[in-house]
């Protein structure tokens, strides 16, 4: 799909979420998945060769050679500032939600809800909006801090 308006990397290091994550987002309207990777250093190499506009990353991705402090996430928004982030997660304590959204991520989905949610939060990274799923926002709501 050469005229995709949505291109995306998606980094997992478990293959099968890898593959699951692809067929799920080849299943959508003007997507085309442009990077598959297992590690932060190929997610980088791929990322220099076929630049995207949305990065789909596990929040605990292996992140051995980011040179910039704050791990992959600093270095995705230093090196890659046109991409939007989404960060996928099985985290479900507050505190490592709220140091994302710290971290300026703004599209957050728990690998606990449904996968329309990642189609939801790629859309609206397409448009600008936030988007934190169903699973995210009751851990931010019972947190009792903001969502901001």
């Amino acid at each position: 799909m050469p005229n995709a308006s949505i291109r995306i990397a998606i980094a997992d290091n478990h293959p099968v979420v890898l593959v699951g994550l692809a067929q799920e987002l080849r299943a959508l309207q003007d997507v085309e998945v442009a990077v598959m990777a297992q590690s932060s250093d190929e997610l980088i190499r791929q990322l220099n060769e076929r630049p995207c506009t949305v990065v789909l990353t596990d929040d605990t991705l292996p992140d051995p050679q980011a040179k910039c402090g704050g791990g992959l996430l600093a270095l995705l928004r230093a090196s890659y500032a046109a991409a939007t982030v989404v960060v996928l997660t099985m985290a479900d304590h507050p505190e490592v939600i709220h140091a994302l959204r710290e971290q300026g991520v703004a599209h957050i989905v728990s690998k606990s809800d449904a996968t329309v949610h990642i189609a939801r939060a790629v859309e609206a990274a397409r448009t600008g909006r936030p988007y934190l799923s169903p699973k995210i926002t009751k851990i931010i709501d019972e947190s009792g801090r903001a969502a901001a």
